[in-house]
This record gives structure tokens, sequence and C-alpha cells, in this order.
């Protein structure tokens, strides 16, 4: 083998090398859970979609089926997270009075419909007993995508009766995120939203009808 030709091997292995190490492959992750209220008749498997929303942030125009997943008799499922199609930049889902470790990030949305025999009937959701009935006082979780580690933390207070709380660490991928909606009555009545990572033993796998 001739020196040249050492040399130019050698500097295709660093180049492959180098480009291994800079490249970070999304890892998939997983969503676990029994179903407290599953009904085999009501519906037979779950479909993870990410969407888009209009630009009020109201209806969904886009959707993408990430993956699908059966259930069991007991209600249990297991569903395969993979890098969404559709997201946001960061700063047009959260207030730019929050305090973001890194505002070029972006996020994306997930939400698990239920299915029978093809057709959506309704959709799945971790919450506590009484929120599908009247979400002040409840709490609920969601799945959210970011394309980066992140950190956002900070209160942003909306008017005279209502404020958002942010603490949350987040890590590349999807991220279990938690709501939780409390009611304050002192001299006047303050409603608030507390997002964090802190899980709690009320929540719980539902199924909610479609309408």
């Amino acid at each position: 083998m001739s020196q040249l030709f050492k040399i130019y091997f050698l500097g295709i292995l660093i180049t492959l090398l180098v480009s291994c190490e800079n490249h970070t492959e999304f890892i998939e992750n997983n969503i676990t859970g029994i179903i407290e209220n599953y009904d085999p008749t009501s519906f037979d498997s779950i479909i993870c979609m990410n969407f888009q929303l209009d630009s009020n942030y109201l209806m969904r125009t886009k959707y993408q089926r990430i993956s699908k997943c059966d259930i069991s008799k007991n209600g249990t499922f297991n569903a395969v997270l993979t890098e969404p199609l559709y997201t946001y930049p960061i700063l047009e889902r959260i207030d730019k009075q929050a305090v973001i470790s890194d505002t070029t990030a972006v996020i994306g949305n997930l939400i698990l419909e239920a299915y029978k025999n093809g057709k959506a009937v309704g959709y799945i959701i971790k919450c506590s007993e009484e929120y599908a009935s009247y979400p002040l006082g409840s709490n609920n979780a969601t799945n959210l995508y970011v394309n980066k580690d992140l950190t956002i933390n900070g209160t942003i207070y909306i008017g005279l009766n209502w404020s958002t709380t942010y603490h949350l660490n987040l890590k590349k991928g999807w991220n279990e995120v938690v709501y939780t909606y409390k009611v304050t009555t002192l001299a006047t009545t303050t409603n608030s939203l507390e997002i964090t990572n802190t899980t709690t033993e009320n929540l719980k796998w539902r199924f909610v009808k479609y309408n």
C-alpha cells in the first residue's frame, strides 16, 4: 500500500469518525400504561397523532400518524413515539416572559386517539378522575416534543385573575408534562395553571368519548 493511499484512507476514516461523533440520532420514546375505564366494546386500538394547528391555535389542520398499537384485554397498551413532522418555534407557544434556556428550540404536540373498527371514537388522556367534568382544581398530563434539552421557568400573569407558572426540565425527544389547574379565593377568585414534570398518583390513563 503506497504512502499516498494510506494518507487518503486515514483522511476518510477521520471524517467518518467526526461525522458520527457530531450526529445525534433521535431516540424513540415509549408510552406505556393501563386505561382505567377500558371497555373492549368501545375501542380496540390507539393511534398516536402529531398535529399542526391553524394560526389561531384552535383547529388542527394537518396530521402525522406516528404509531398505532393494540390494547390488551385488561387495558394495557405500549405506544412507540418517533420524531414528529409538525413542530413550532418555542416562542410561538411559550410566552417570552418565561425564562427559556434556548429560544431556538422547537416543540411538537401529540394526541392519542382511540379507534374502533378503523374509526376515531375518542381519545385517551392521563388525568385525574374529575378532569373530564371540571378541569379547574384537577390535573392532566400530555406529551411534548422538544428537539434539544431545554429548561423553562417563570410565572406569566394574564390580566388580574389568571397566571401560568412553568417549571420544566425537558430532554430531547418526547416528555411527559403535567398541567395542574388551581383555584384560589381570597378577596377575589384567581385561576392558575402550573406546568411541571412532576407526576402525581391520581394521574391515570382514561378514555374520553367524542360527542
